[in-house]
């Protein structure tokens, strides 16, 4: 990828670019596909050119939002326990901790699994399609802090551990076999981890610049 070194001077307010690692200042200049800007002082990268970045984006939280669906579907496991078999998913359990009395675990459960990733994948489609019809997305700023959020509690990963945790032990009881939506699971988990190491602030600049 082609590197561009930012020179220091004195910026516009709606060209600027501050440093996060050192704080120097920059004004924002146009960069060439695949190019990016470094800090001169400690090298950290400023910004890159963002222009197509939805067009990489969306089809992967569109695959996001399929395994998505699967998962809260399809059964996660299958028990077969002496001839009796019963198959569960994320639901089941939600409900099985309501009917227990453990209200507050299974609202708990419903967020973290269900709700917060719900949010996060339901925006970041809201956005790119938007940008990918040449227009700014209404409440955008709210929707991307609203993703922001619901990131730090979305726990697929540890629901995901706790499953084969699960299962380990329910194996010593009974034949338990995995379900397309605990593959399902394992593929949503690692495509948001990914989706993650995007820089959402690509997003502002480019909806900044739709709204021009």
């Amino acid at each position: 990828m082609a590197e561009h070194t930012e020179d220091s001077c004195t910026p516009q307010p709606d060209s600027a670019v501050i440093c996060e690692v050192c704080d120097m200042v920059y004004r924002r200049q146009a960069l060439t596909p695949q190019e990016k800007a470094l800090c001169v002082r400690c090298g950290a990268e400023l910004y890159r050119d963002n222009r197509r970045i939805y067009r990489l984006l969306l089809p992967l939280v569109m695959a996001a939002l399929a395994l998505f669906l699967i998962a809260n579907i399809a059964p996660v496991i299958e028990m077969d326990f002496n001839g009796v078999r019963t198959m569960a998913n994320v639901w089941t359990a939600i409900v099985a901790m309501n009917h227990d009395g453990m209200l507050a675990v299974s609202v708990a459960v419903f967020c973290t699994i269900v709700l917060f990733p719900a949010c996060e994948i339901l925006v970041l489609c809201y956005v790119l399609i938007s940008l990918a019809t040449g227009r700014r997305a209404p409440f955008f700023s709210t929707a991307l802090r609203l993703m922001h959020r619901a990131r730090r509690w979305s726990m697929l990963e540890v629901f995901l551990i706790g499953v084969a945790v699960a299962a380990v032990k329910l194996g010593t009881m009974a034949e338990v076999r995995p379900m397309p939506g605990l593959g399902a699971y394992g593929a949503l988990v690692l495509l948001l981890t990914y989706l993650q190491t995007f820089d959402i602030r690509y997003l502002w600049t480019i909806s900044d610049q739709r709204a021009l």
